[in-house]
């Protein structure tokens, strides 16, 4: 089955290929980016206590980014389930 779009963020219908769910994440590859930008300051900039906050914020930004896609996931998937429930009865 193809995804679907709910508004908010693509959502696959089945798991046929889990890793589609995480590349066309906006908030990772926006993520994605983020860690580029910090890594060209790591190289052109100073190593101060600046570049570690702004490395831990961006593992944060991942964590939240990753933790968004499984959520959306979990949900779609219930949301299947139920709606196979109410068709069942």
């Amino acid at each position: 089955m193809p995804a679907r779009f709910d508004g908010v963020a693509w959502k696959p219908t089945t798991l046929e290929d889990p890793l589609r769910k995480y590349i066309f994440n906006g908030s990772l590859i926006s993520a994605v980016f983020g860690g580029w930008s910090v890594l060209r300051t790591q190289r052109k900039g100073p190593r101060d206590w600046r570049l570690v906050l702004m490395w831990v914020s961006w593992g944060a930004s991942v964590a939240i980014a990753v933790g968004n896609v499984i959520k959306a996931s979990q949900d779609a998937q219930r949301e299947e389930e139920l709606e196979a429930l109410e068709d069942t009865k």
